[in-house]
């Protein structure tokens, strides 16, 4: 699978992207929403982990621009604490789901990329 990483820290994309490159993913990197939109183009990915807080925009917004782009991109929100979700439901903003950035080392991602 073909992995978009939209996150403004670089030691978490660093972690992140050897855990999923570990597990025989592609990886493309972004720290905003012009990044992630640009590797769209550039990159093709199937599916995207977008932190919900990002420095200068906000996760929810990324999705929304990300699911314009390319409407069949499977986007899951992440976030260090759960709290930081904004608004209930991560699908009202077309995002398949939620995680903890901490569990992402223990998570299905094929299962929560599908929306169970």
């Amino acid at each position: 699978m073909r992995i978009l990483l939209v996150d403004d820290h670089p030691h978490f994309r660093a972690a992140a992207r050897e855990l999923l490159e570990a597990r025989g993913h592609a990886v493309a990197e972004g720290r905003n929403r012009s990044e992630a939109l640009a590797a769209i183009d550039s990159f093709a990915p199937d599916a995207a982990l977008v932190d919900v807080r990002l420095a200068d925009d906000s996760g929810v917004a990324v999705t929304r621009a990300l699911l314009d782009a390319m409407p069949r991109l499977a986007v899951v929100l992440m976030s260090a604490d759960g709290a930081s979700l904004p608004g209930g439901d991560p699908r009202d903003c077309g995002a398949r789901g939620f995680v903890l950035k901490r569990w992402l080392g223990t998570t299905d991602l094929a299962r929560l990329f599908r929306g169970d």
